[in-house]
């Protein structure tokens, strides 16, 4: 795990067919994990140099 946050919920809008949700960080954990984006229909690891990712599939 990387990191968890907990929010509080202060608002949400509808926008076109996505909402926007607007929140107060109430808790966060930090772990020792490698970070994730979301590219291509899955999650790909970032492997520490710029512009390189790897599958996780």
């Amino acid at each position: 795990m990387l990191a968890v946050a907990w929010c509080d919920l202060r608002s949400a809008e509808e926008i076109g067919d996505h909402y926007v949700v607007y929140g107060r960080l109430s808790a966060v954990r930090v772990g020792n994990g490698r970070p994730l984006a979301w590219h291509e229909s899955s999650y790909q690891a970032l492997d520490g140099r710029p512009g390189l990712v790897g599958s996780t599939r």
